[in-house]
């Protein structure tokens, strides 16, 4: 698997509200990384790693003070994961505005979009078709766009997932 992608770079922006998950699942995606509990992103990531891909994952933070650099790196990105906190209602409709907002970004055109609805053992949480209805995706079936539930600190099967989706 590794040879055939080492050859091409990929950018894929890892972004998302703050807590909903985002540096625990590239950690996770990484071999041999062990994460027992939440990793809270303190400044903007840039590394290139992880299972003999070369491609650049950026992890930008979700807290408001760091947000509006976002366009700085999400410019030529291929693939867009939006991280959403399954469990966090409350902050849903900010969620949703910031994924319309990159939605209408005409530097992510051609971008595809995986939504990661993490945090899916949590009692209570939203399904990934409330999810769907939530963020109002139905409105952008021009967009390519797929959607995942997942729990990234106790399943593994996302990561799979995740890895068709950068490769495909």
């Amino acid at each position: 698997m590794g040879s055939y992608w080492a050859s091409e770079e990929k950018r894929c922006l890892v972004t998302g509200l703050d807590g909903a998950g985002k540096t625990t699942i590239i950690y996770r995606l990484q071999e041999n990384a062990t994460v027992t509990s939440a990793i809270p992103t303190l400044s903007i990531m840039h590394e290139e790693r992880f299972l003999g891909i070369k491609w650049r994952d950026i992890d930008l933070g979700g807290q408001e003070k760091i947000r509006k650099y976002h366009q700085l790196y999400w410019e030529n990105s291929q693939f867009v994961i939006f991280v959403v906190d399954l469990s966090d209602r409350e902050n849903l409709a900010t969620a949703r505005c910031e994924l319309h907002f990159l939605l209408h970004d005409a530097g992510l055109n051609t971008a595809k979009f995986l939504i990661v609805g993490n945090k899916s053992d949590i009692e209570g949480c939203m399904s990934g078709t409330e999810l769907i209805d939530k963020l109002d995706l139905h409105e952008y079936a021009h967009r390519n766009w797929d959607i995942i539930t997942c729990s990234a600190l106790r399943e593994s099967e996302w990561k799979k997932q995740i890895l068709d989706f950068v490769h495909i």
